[in-house]
């Protein structure tokens, strides 16, 4: 029998994990900021209460937002440079991303173009860019997704319809907020 006497390990990720710590992202963000970039995807959050709790929150804690809500896994290559556009305009200081896979990888994508000049498919195809993003709250809604604690982003590009992974030191989200009644 193996003994496991103990681990370590170290993330640039704060991690905040524990049942309805989800209630306090109106209360987190304000601490880092008065406004942010809000992504998810509309359709399923909308549906199951989840984006319409988290905007409440943030308008509790007088935190502005900016809200894209059309993020889907087929179309992540393409709002990307949108989105990007959007919140360099805006001058948020973070992206809150609700939502699975898709959604947190186009946010990490996005506030990579938010400090990077170019287009997605230009790092899609080997481009390489500044080791520097907008920070990013990840705000998980699918169990064992890794997202929101690691390096890379991985979109559908959709000029050859095959998925790639781009991967920078500055990926990392800034914070996870895991709130198992999200991901159950």
């Amino acid at each position: 029998m193996i003994s496991l006497k103990s681990i370590e390990f170290s993330l640039p990720t704060k991690i905040i994990f524990g049942t309805e710590v989800v209630d306090r992202i109106g209360e987190i963000a304000k601490e880092y900021s008065d406004k942010v970039f809000l992504i998810s995807d509309g359709k399923i959050m909308r549906k199951n209460g989840i984006l319409g709790k988290v905007e409440n929150l943030l308008e509790l804690s007088s935190v502005e937002y900016i809200l894209y809500e059309n993020v889907d896994n087929e179309s992540a290559h393409l709002v990307v440079d949108e989105i990007a556009t959007l919140v360099r305009q805006s001058r948020v200081k973070y992206i809150i991303a609700v939502g699975g896979s898709s959604v947190i990888n186009t946010a990490k994508a996005a506030a990579y173009l938010g400090k990077n000049k170019g287009k997605i498919a230009e790092f899609l195809n080997g481009g390489i860019g500044i080791d520097e993003s907008i920070p990013v709250i990840a705000i998980p809604t699918i169990p064992g997704i890794q997202q929101q604690i690691n390096d890379e982003f991985v979109l559908n590009d959709t000029n050859d319809n095959i998925k790639k992974i781009y991967r920078n030191p500055s990926l990392f989200p800034f914070l996870s907020i895991i709130d198992p009644k999200l991901t159950a």
